[in-house]
């Protein structure tokens, strides 16, 4: 038997135990106790949850930079972004155990998050994005080492990201597909692995749209390290998106001004 959903009772565009490539819950109470990267349990309710804005390209250029960061760096950038949802194998969570460890082949239990992530595991993962983004860069006038590459890529999609096509509800009710990742805390991998294919496949790839949240293939010049937008969008979409951000840096600068004339 179904069990039964009320549409209105989910957010829009997400599905209640999964997150997308562009939008995810960020982990709640991040820190650092020691050389680890901790926090608690996300909300059983998704509307106390805090959602990850749409990431950009500085979400993948930023995490290859912190091959080399300190504890403080990486909790800065995993407070924006979330965490990885490592389980206690080093690996993204919510796979089948026998998949990356020594325990019974097909056991039928998801391997969880601990929670508690390693710093030298986070500088490990992002070392091989950085490598990765160099090895793209070079493959790109070598035909033979493209393929190499490439071949890379698409298991960095399948072993770190769990990239997977799912039904999602849109802000309209309707059902859209859309590209998911593991089934727990790992909302992170998921768009970084994505990001990662969209950065190999280059004007090539699908986008998906800032304004309806809709896969469309890019136009000539249109490239990920800014919010694009399908020809049904537009420039409209832009303008207003635009807009917006000018109003708040406005209103921004204006709070600081006033602080400033308190003080």
């Amino acid at each position: 038997m179904l069990m039964s959903v009320e549409v209105n009772e989910l957010p829009t565009d997400m599905p209640s135990d999964y997150p997308l490539v562009h939008r995810w819950a960020i982990s709640p109470n991040l820190r650092l106790e020691g050389d680890y990267l901790c926090y608690d349990p996300r909300p059983s309710d998704p509307k106390d949850r805090r959602w990850a804005k749409r990431p950009t390209a500085r979400l993948l250029w930023d995490f290859a930079q912190l091959a080399e960061a300190d504890g403080k760096a990486i909790l800065e950038y995993a407070c924006k972004w979330g965490a990885l949802g490592l389980c206690r194998h080093g690996e993204i969570s919510g796979i089948w155990w026998g998949r990356h460890s020594d325990d019974t082949l097909w056991d039928s239990r998801i391997c969880e998050p601990t929670r508690r992530e390693p710093l030298e595991d986070w500088r490990y993962h992002a070392e091989v994005f950085g490598d990765l983004l160099s090895l793209i860069e070079r493959g790109r006038a070598e035909p033979i080492k493209a393929i190499v590459v490439t071949i890379e890529v698409n298991r960095i999609a399948a072993t770190f990201g769990r990239l997977r096509p799912v039904l999602a509800y849109t802000d309209s009710g309707e059902l859209a597909l859309r590209l998911s990742g593991s089934s727990k805390e790992a909302g992170l991998a998921s768009a970084l692995a994505y990001q990662i294919m969209l950065f190999r496949a280059g004007t090539q790839g699908l986008y998906l749209c800032a304004g309806c949240g809709k896969w469309f293939e890019p136009r000539h010049g249109q490239h990920h390290n800014q919010s694009t937008y399908c020809q049904g969008c537009g420039t409209a979409a832009a303008w207003r998106a635009a807009s917006k951000r000018y109003y708040q840096r406005r209103k921004l600068a204006k709070g600081k001004s006033n602080g400033r004339q308190t003080a």
